[in-house]
């Protein structure tokens, strides 16, 4: 998939409707960063995480299966908000995209995610709940975060055309939530690892 040129972008904004890159990955000058791509309105704006609240909509609730896959999904019958890895207009689609970086520019086309934390910073009564983070292909189900375990918790994928990736964010419990996620690659030619750590603020209504 091919993106307009980047726009930058200062003012604080809420995300809840279409496509948006959670973590969008650059390279510039040799340097590694991350920020979130938003691609509604034609092109990408780029903004600084600081700088958005992504939404996941009334609309986004629903209640956990008889057999809930993955398990992090919590107990059959409670509510789950859930930002799903199929697009649908009318709710937030949520992803992470490596891709406009391009081939050669990376040590082994490598970057890696790492989700270091994730809370429920307000939550409206009783338990914060859990964030799981999963990916469905055909029948299976692959747990790619799970808040309920320990942390750190990290995926790898590419800075090519495969290494866009949309996926289901399921939250247990609404309220504000916070989840620190660090981007990690090694440019070709740069010596060694570059991280950067930011924040993903997400309200759930």
């Amino acid at each position: 998939m091919l993106f307009a040129a980047v726009v930058p972008a200062h003012a604080t904004v809420t995300l809840d409707v279409g496509h948006v890159d959670g973590v969008w990955v650059t390279v510039a000058n040799g340097n590694v960063n991350w920020t979130v791509g938003d691609h509604n309105g034609g092109g990408t704006t780029e903004r600084d995480p600081a700088d958005v609240l992504l939404r996941a909509k009334p609309e986004t609730e629903t209640v956990v299966g008889a057999s809930p896959k993955p398990a992090c999904l919590g107990t059959p019958g409670n509510p789950v908000w859930i930002l799903p890895q199929i697009q649908n207009e009318n709710l937030l689609w949520l992803g992470w995209n490596g891709e406009s970086i391009g081939t050669g520019v990376l040590v082994n086309n490598d970057i890696t995610l790492t989700i270091n934390a994730a809370s429920n910073v307000r939550p409206p009564s009783g338990s914060g709940g859990v964030l799981c983070v999963y990916k469905k292909v055909g029948l299976t189900t692959t747990k790619l975060f799970d808040s309920s375990a320990s942390f750190p918790q990290s995926t790898t994928f590419k800075s090519d055309s495969t290494g866009h990736t949309h996926v289901n964010w399921a939250f247990t419990a609404s309220g504000t939530w916070a989840v620190d996620f660090t981007v990690t690659a090694t440019p070709v030619g740069g010596g060694s690892a570059q991280s950067v750590t930011k924040t993903l603020t997400f309200s759930v209504d």
